[in-house]
């Protein structure tokens, strides 16, 4: 049985991340770790938010490099576009 990473589950990262209680570099790491389970399908999305789960997930594991360190406005839109299923754009 594939265990599944809920957007709450992620948003509750982004608060810790919010909060001070997780640094960027662990937010990065999660991310990762999440990925790579994913990648080797250990852990699947949420059903019906593949995509923006799939993004989001994808920022935070940059989040504690630059140029795409995580500023903490940015953090709170990843988490709005979570709760409310919104995909983004990618940027060029």
């Amino acid at each position: 049985m594939t265990d599944v990473l809920t957007r709450a589950m992620i948003c509750d990262q982004i608060d810790r991340y919010l909060c001070g209680a997780l640094s960027s570099k662990a937010l990065a790491a999660w991310a990762f770790n999440q990925f790579g389970d994913i990648e080797e399908e250990k852990l699947s999305f949420e059903p019906g938010l593949e995509h923006v789960s799939a993004e989001v997930i994808d920022q935070l594991m940059w989040a504690d490099s630059v140029p795409f360190t995580l500023e903490a406005a940015e953090a709170r839109r990843l988490k709005e576009r979570l709760e409310t299923g919104i995909q983004g754009q990618t940027e060029p």
